[in-house]
Parts: structure tokens; sequence; C-alpha cells
């Protein structure tokens, strides 16, 4: 009952379809936000490649780097004026 949700690529042979555009419209929409973390994980934080040797430090400098952008995001979504 797994349906496949990747996205259609065209080439200069076989152009997308119609039906093939609407589902990359469909499936670019569910994607984004997430691709948007991502990418700040990468480009802000510098997240492009495991800093240490095993899996318990480099599980511990992703969760620091997800408390410092949640962190910054709550800074910023707070109203004006908001007592903390």
């Amino acid at each position: 009952g797994i349906k496949p949700r990747l996205m259609f690529r065209p080439n200069k042979h076989h152009p997308l379809t119609e039906r093939q555009k609407r589902f990359n419209d469909a499936v670019g929409r569910r994607r984004a936000p997430v691709e948007q973390v991502f990418a700040r994980l990468k480009g802000v934080y510098r997240w492009a490649r495991a800093r240490y040797l095993g899996l318990r430090r480099n599980q511990t400098h992703l969760r620091l780097i997800c408390l410092a952008m949640n962190l910054k995001r709550w800074a910023v979504l707070q109203p004006v004026g908001a007592a903390a």
C-alpha cells in the first residue's frame, strides 16, 4: 500500500506531462518546509558532514544545533514586549 512520492524529472527527449507537473507541485508543497530546515542546517550551521567519530557525539552535536535553531526561531516569533 506504499506509493512512491518522488518527483518526476524531464529530459530533452521526454518533457513532463501536465499530470506529472501537477504531481510535482503537490509533492513540492509537502517537501518545501522540510527541505528549508535541511538547507539551514547545511548552510548556516555547516552541518553538511559529520564532525566527530562515533554516533553519540554527532547525535549530541545535531541536537545542540537543532536547539539553537529553535531558540532562534522562538526569539523571532515572540511578540514584541512579551515577558518570558
